[in-house]
């Protein structure tokens, strides 16, 4: 880092670059042009002073650096164009604009990449894209006195102008032109510093800060926004505190951004991260690099803000600060010295940034763009399946126009062309043949209604409104048809919703699909009806509406945005059912998360038991979502939206599947098996392990990961589990937050199932009995039928069965990104408590960490205890305790009691700034058993939730087997946690074996205190640093001095986001016999979730080779073994 100071023998109050989006150097970096207070001096590019430029290039002449000629720089006076060479000082005109008495680049604009073009403003009104080599004016766009604020060119020559009103209309927000100036599009609602580049696929993006957004994706976000489609993506979320300034280099990958706090908060207590701070953000979202504190603090309104400038080729920064001089007498408030880095010497590696967040905007997860049903019996689009083959048919291929329709030809359309009507009764026809069909096209705010006829039956209406816009999206698709010719009518209807400014409907391309995925099993299905109070699950304030004329006399309603109903059925068709009247406002309906469209709920005339929407999708589970919206058309009262009922075909909600297709596959010596992981839709199945005849079966474990919009979001690992005539286990259901339950029956005579509910007050909240059939399999959320927990619950739920079964329980959280993530939930057998302490042998606390010990009494009698906190302890001195923020209070130690077969949490705060680790130990009261312990670790990051996990309390033992991981291709890593449980320090030994349990010639030690502990990654273990590449295999842990521990081994995943995601892999007790069969009742493929399967020799006796036999109610998963 190098700085020129404004007070080296002359008479300068400011050094500063002039602003952030045109860099101050040239094309070679020889030379940098920086602002002395109003007028430039010039510098090479070490930041050595060379002279001062003529007095007529000041702050109001704009100098841009030509990108062709490192010595020339442009430059504007009243209505000229100058050019000044700063190695001869020879000034000439380029061109005089008569017709104006002034032009300007606004301030902001920078020359475009390939140095041909720049973008000028005649007379504050007149915006034209001006070409510096052949000397030609542009077609000119009259702004017709509105104001705006910036003009810039963007990396194809396209123009944008940010408006100073925010909204959603027409010059309004951030617009994009092309270079003869006719409008494209609207890219952002609202204004703020901001600039345009290129990504790392060549795609142009603008960079920008959505403070001012009305409806941001992040809240005070770096968004980069594609200018192609609009579609944002949420690269870093900064505190309110904080403004910033972006700089954007020609095509590195990579953003600057300068943070600044006008308020002036004190250093460093006041700050929160990133305050006063240069970053390097990556445009994937998945780094960002910290470079300096600038430490420039408001003296004045505007000359203390650094506006850092980056170089063209992104390899040199310089930003202003008034550090260190704010409080010097004799130093005017406008005091600015100037910093150069080069970044290519002091660029940080990778391991010196801290981790990104990105959340992709414009759509929910799994969907792009959808289909929207408005009106009575109006028709959604189907989410369905996938077929086996997918053909696309451009507007121009094979389709009838009949009115008027006026072609568009624009590369955001597929084939970069699409055709556009108006006028009611405007019709395309399609004829295809195939079995299914979308319609693709363009939406957005001056779009209007069309109505959808399949086979000459009118199939609904579509509202093609959307603001911002959406190009080649799924407005309508139908799955399902018979095999063979159809037709598929698109028809304008020249109506349009309230907010829209138009009537426009778009015909871009049809996609046919050759066969129907998902047909119904051959014992058929029927219409059920659900009402709104029979397992459908709501989040937000709704409230109830008794009246008979509602399905069941009674309906629930919300107006608030962001409140959600969800239905979850097996079927091949769903209904909403609602009220609409003029009290009714707009919905959001997503089919299995993928945005189907809006659907206004308004009309003059009250309807009642009126289908808002309808769906067909391939045969399967499914769920339904509707959302308030929180707004309305124009002609309504109010914002209200209505459950009546849900209406699906298929099969009962609370039915089993049978699943009676098999397939085998055989493991020798171990293995770690993989699932495709690709296609829709989800596909259930479950598997059971058996060794050979008269062999002990092997360890198992399966990790579960979920992937969304092409980011893995969660990973869960979880063991496999024996047969059971009873368990229980935590519940919970508030909220964003669920618990899944997922049961087999792999016997050859059915099991009747009987479950209850009791709360955290030891109330009995609910009962019933299933029946699930021979191989049967029943997976369900428990607010859903046939379980109806009450919602909101917490509390414990209780099964037991007539003959064994196999089940495992699933904790679901929506974060803030509308992510889900899966934690693993231990069972407890009420049959066989433990009267022994139990430990967790790791827990995590501040740094954006919390912890929940959650306790469930396995029995049917009150129990009490204490759950101690214990901190590490260091070599030679005992752990101590560890006091923690729990439930509000700074305690050690917490006390409970809690009433039988319920449970109780506990909740750790994330006090302080910096992780603390330790253990914790549960200690039964007098002759009570222990609870059953889950601790389940949260990681927040920038506001939102990352990664969840959860790990069972364990009982002590001596030698303890873990599956192990290391993977630096795919950034996995295999942590452990070791707690000594005993009074006298111990040596624990640590030894690499392969799956089939012979050794891998890698060993290490580790000591403990007195009940201290211990985490670390296998790769920071003593001994274990040359581990290759890739390995898997097993790490077994012993007590080497006769005393006891408790292991927890953890998996983590650095993911694409460069978000660290965590999940547990529980190990193996070699002391414990082996089951002699384990199953994975719930293992799943598809639909953005894959699973890994693991079989491993959990101590010497066991077999290294077994069968895997998958079930499924059609085709088991095609499992594939990693090298």
């Amino acid at each position: 880092m190098s700085m020129t100071g404004a007070d080296s023998g002359r008479t300068l109050a400011t050094i500063s670059p002039e602003y952030s989006t045109m860099s101050p150097f040239n094309s070679d970096n020889t030379r940098l042009l920086l602002l002395h207070l109003s007028y430039f001096g010039l510098y090479d590019g070490a930041g050595n002073f060379l002279k001062d430029l003529p007095l007529e290039i000041n702050a109001s002449s704009q100098p841009r650096w030509s990108r062709k000629d490192p010595n020339i720089l442009y430059y504007v006076r009243g209505n000229q164009l100058k050019q000044y060479n700063v190695g001869t000082n020879q000034i000439s005109v380029v061109r005089a604009f008569s017709e104006y008495t002034s032009v300007s680049g606004n301030g902001e604009s920078d020359i475009s990449f390939d140095g041909a073009r720049m973008v000028l403003v005649g007379n504050g009104r007149y915006v034209f894209v001006y070409d510096l080599v052949n000397g030609a004016k542009g077609p000119v766009f009259d702004s017709g006195g509105r104001s705006f604020d910036s003009v810039y060119i963007t990396p194809n020559d396209n123009v944008t102008i940010t408006w100073n009103s925010a909204g959603s209309g027409r010059f309004q927000g951030i617009e994009l032109f092309d270079r003869n100036m006719n409008f494209l599009r609207q890219v952002a609602r609202a204004g703020g510093h901001m600039d345009v580049t290129r990504d790392a696929n060549g795609d142009e993006v603008l960079v920008w800060i959505n403070a001012a957004d009305p409806a941001p994706i992040c809240n005070n976000g770096i968004v980069k926004i594609r200018l192609a489609d609009g579609r944002q993506t949420c690269l870093a979320s900064l505190d309110w505190s904080m403004a910033v300034h972006i700089s954007a280099p020609d095509n590195a990958g990579w953003v600057m951004v300068e943070t600044y706090a006008p308020r002036d908060p004190m250093p460093t207590n006041g700050w929160t991260r990133y305050t006063n701070e240069l970053l390097q953000i990556k445009l994937d979202g998945s780094e960002i690099r910290r470079i300096a504190h600038h430490r420039s603090r408001p003296f004045n309104s505007y000359t203390y803000q650094p506006k850092v400038s980056v170089s063209c080729d992104g390899s040199k920064l310089v930003f202003g600060s008034n550090y260190g001089l704010q409080a010097q007498v004799g130093y005017p408030q406008e005091y600015s010295d100037a910093y150069l880095i080069d970044l290519a010497v002091n660029s940080p590696g990778a391991g010196g940034g801290s981790s990104g967040g990105g959340s992709s905007g414009g759509g929910s997860s799994g969907g792009a763009g959808g289909s929207g049903g408005s009106g009575s019996g109006g028709a959604g689009g189907s989410s369905g399946g996938t077929t086996p083959a997918v053909t696309r048919y451009e507007q121009t291929n094979g389709v009838a126009f009949t009115g008027a329709w006026y072609d568009n030809n624009s590369a955001v359309h597929s084939g970069s062309s699409a055709k556009g009507a108006m006028d009611a009764g405007a019709r395309a026809t399609f004829s295809f043949t195939g079995s299914s069909v979308s319609w693709i096209a363009y939406r957005d705010e001056w779009s209007g209604i069309a109505r959808v006829y399949v086979d000459g039956a009118l199939k609904g209406s579509i509202d093609a409104y959307a603001s911002p816009f959406q190009a080649r999206t799924v407005l309508y698709s139908v799955n399902n048809l018979t095999s063979g010719p159809h037709t598929l009518v698109i028809e304008a209807t020249g109506t349009a919703s309230g907010q829209s400014r138009g009537r426009w409907i778009w015909v871009d391309a049809f996609d046919v699909g050759s066969a129907a995925a998902g047909a119904p099993p051959s014992s058929g299905g029927r219409t059920y009806r659900v009402e709104q109070n029979g397992g459908v699950h709501y989040s937000g304030a709704w409230f109830n509406n008794s009246n008979i004329v509602h399905s069941g006399g009674s309906a629930r309603l919300a107006m608030d945005a962001g409140a959600r109903a969800s239905f979850t059925f097996t079927g091949n068709k769903v209904s909403w059912i609602g009220l609409r009247d003029e009290w009714s406002g707009i919905a959001r309906v997503y089919i299995d998360g993928a945005l189907k469209g809006e659907v206004d709920g308004y009309s003059a005339v009250t309807q009642t038991k009126t289908t808002l929407f309808t769906s067909d999708v391939a045969w399967g589970r499914h769920t339904i979502t509707i959302e308030a919206a929180g707004r309305r058309s124009g002609s309504s009262r109010g914002n209200w939206i209505w459950i009546d009922a849900f209406e699906y075909f298929g099969d009962p909600t609370g039915s089993a599947a049978t699943f009676n297709s098999r397939a085998t596959t055989q493991v020798s010596g171990g293995a770690s098996l993989v699932s495709p992981g690709q296609g829709e839709p989800l596909q259930i199945n479950y598997s059971a392990v058996k060794a050979q005849s008269g062999a002990v079966n092997p360890a198992a474990l399966a990790v579960l990961a979920f992937r969304q919009n092409g980011v893995t979001v969660s990973e869960a690992g979880f063991s496999g589990a024996e047969m059971t005539t009873k368990g229980r286990i935590h519940a919970e259901i508030s909220g964003p937050i669920s618990t899944g339950f997922a049961i087999i029956n792999p016997n050859e005579a059915e099991a009747e199932v009987e479950f209850s509910f009791v709360d955290s007050s030891g109330a009995e909240r609910g009962s019933g009995i299933l029946t699930l059939p021979p191989h049967g399999h029943l997976a369900r959320f428990l607010h859903e039928s046939p379980f109806d927990a009450p919602d909101p619950f917490i509390g414990a739920f209780t099964f037991t069965s007539s003959t064994p079964v196999s089940a495992i329980a699933l904790r679901g959280l929506v974060n803030e990104r509308s992510e889900f993530l899966v934690t693993t939930l231990p069972i407890v057998n009420p049959d066989a408590p433990r009267r022994s302490s139990l430990f967790f042998p790791h827990f995590a606390d501040g740094g954006g960490w919390t912890t929940q010990f959650v306790l469930t009494n396995p029995t049917d009698e009150t129990i009490s205890g204490r759950l101690d906190f214990l901190s590490p302890g260091i070599p030679g001195q005992a752990a101590g305790a560890l006091a923690l923020k729990v439930d509000g209070a700074v305690q050690s130690s917490v006390s409970y009691t809690i009433p039988p077969r319920s449970s109780k949490r506990f909740q750790t705060a994330d006090g302080p700034p910096n992780v603390r680790v330790g253990s914790a130990k549960i200690t039964p009261d007098g002759a009570h058993p222990a609870p059953a312990g889950v601790a389940i670790f949260s990681f927040r990051e920038r506001g939102v939730t990352v990664s969840e996990a959860g790990t069972p309390a364990l009982a002590p033992g001596v030698r303890f087997r873990s599956y192990a991981e290391l993977n630096r291709r795919t950034k996995v890593r295999t942590g452990l946690a070791v707690v000594n449980t005993s009074e006298n320090p111990q040596t624990v030994r640590l030894e690499l074996l392969r799956l089939d349990g012979t050794s891998a010639g890698v060993s290490g030690s580790i000591e403990l205190p007195a009940f201290g502990q211990r985490a670390l990654f296998l790769d920071e273990i003593a001994g274990f640093q040359s581990l290759p590449e890739v390995f898997r295999g097993v790490v077994r842990v012993a007590s080497q001095s006769g005393g006891t521990i408790a292991v927890l081994s953890l998996r983590s995943r650095v993911n694409e986001r460069n978000e660290f995601l965590v999940t547990t892999t529980n190990p193996v007790d070699e002391a414990q016999q082996a089951a002699a069969q384990l199953f994975f009742p719930h293992l799943v493929d598809g639909g953005g979730y894959s699973t890994q399967l693991i079989m491993f020799r959990g101590s010497d006796d066991q077999a290294p080779a077994a069968a895997v036999d998958t079930y499924a109610p059609e085709t088991p998963i095609a499992w594939a073994a990693e090298p």
